[in-house]
């Protein structure tokens, strides 16, 4: 399924999240994943989920301000 939390600017009615991952209008609640993106790939989906993933990973790493020092397969390749 996609498009169930739907990605989009502060005061698109149709979004439920912000382009950080953000739930609008619930504060400290990120979610990642297929239902965030509004329209899927023609491709594998699951490739799309582990870039979103990884987006989200890194976002939350930067905002809590975490030791980012481990290698994951991913990084350095995008």
């Amino acid at each position: 399924m996609s498009s169930t939390a739907s990605m989009g600017k502060t005061g698109d009615p149709k979004a439920c999240v912000d382009t950080s991952f953000r739930v609008l209008g619930v504060s400290n609640l990120p979610i990642g994943g297929l239902s965030v993106l509004q329209v899927l790939t023609n491709g594998h989906s699951q490739a799309t989920a582990f870039l979103v993933g990884l987006m989200v990973g890194d976002m939350l790493v930067a905002d809590y301000q975490l030791d980012d020092q481990s290698e994951t397969p991913l990084r350095g390749h995008l």
